[in-house]
């Protein structure tokens, strides 16, 4: 595994079951959630997604990207999302994986890193918007929706995300 990973001819998206496989095995079997976080973390950005690394920066350009993407979406009717064509670009499939991931890990990893899940959630459907629909799209729209209502306290928002999540 770590053979494959140092080799620095196959590219980052080539070794992306490994760097899954890794980060399932730190997580859900060795309980270093941190660790996994870290490391789909540097992944990302190796990918092209970059996050910032925690404090009040990270946590404001959270709430920041919040109200961006609820608005966005709240603006994107309802035929036009009917209407996104499938993603099938590897790098942008191999990037909602990693944040899907990064989403769940973050419940896991500590109150300091709960900003990580929420701008994995808005960049989840970031990319549904600017992209296309993915396995995942459904879900960021409902994890959207209920973070809305969590944080916002905005249940009409809420509801109207969730009916675009259907």
């Amino acid at each position: 595994c770590n053979e494959v990973l140092a080799q620095e001819s196959i590219s980052t998206l080539q070794k992306r079951g490994i760097y899954v496989a890794k980060i399932d095995r730190m997580a859900n079997t060795e309980l270093k959630y941190r660790d996994a976080m870290h490391l789909c973390l540097s992944i990302l950005k190796e990918l092209g997604c970059k996050f910032p690394r925690g404090g009040v920066v990270g946590q404001a350009k959270a709430f920041v990207s919040l109200r961006r993407t609820v608005k966005m979406v709240k603006q994107t009717p309802t035929e036009v999302l009917d209407s996104l064509p499938v993603a099938a670009d590897p790098s942008k499939l191999a990037i909602m994986a990693l944040l899907n991931r990064l989403s769940s890990l973050n419940a896991f990893a500590g109150e300091k890193f709960r900003y990580l899940g929420l701008l994995a959630t808005t960049e989840m459907v970031q990319m549904t918007l600017s992209d296309g629909l993915f396995e995942l799209s459904a879900t960021s729209l409902s994890a959207l929706g209920l973070v809305s209502l969590l944080v916002m306290g905005d249940v009409d928002t809420a509801q109207c995300i969730g009916e675009r999540a259907l």
